[in-house]
């Protein structure tokens, strides 16, 4: 449905799927900050996990990957799940 240059539309898609996210589980945005500039994440409960939603699509499509947000949706949940059943902190 977009092109690999449309980069913004496909960085606000993330950013959909990021509030669905942490809609739907225990995360939470937060601003990470480095060298480069700040970009938004989201942060698992209170520990150092973070998921960036505003590249997840974005990447994938400028790779020339297939994208189904179904599924990034599917298994960022998984994992988190995996993550809580081992006892992240």
């Amino acid at each position: 449905m977009f092109r690999s240059d449309q980069t913004y539309e496909l960085q606000s898609l993330g950013i959909v799927l990021g509030q669905v996210l942490a809609d739907s589980s225990e995360l939470s945005w937060v601003t990470v900050k480095d060298e480069w500039g700040a970009d938004p994440a989201l942060r698992y409960k209170t520990t150092t996990v973070l998921i960036f939603p505003l590249t997840m699509i974005s990447k994938r499509v400028e790779g020339q990957q297939h994208v189904s947000v179904q599924a990034l949706y599917d298994i960022t949940l998984a994992q988190l799940e995996k993550l809580a059943k081992d006892g992240w902190r």
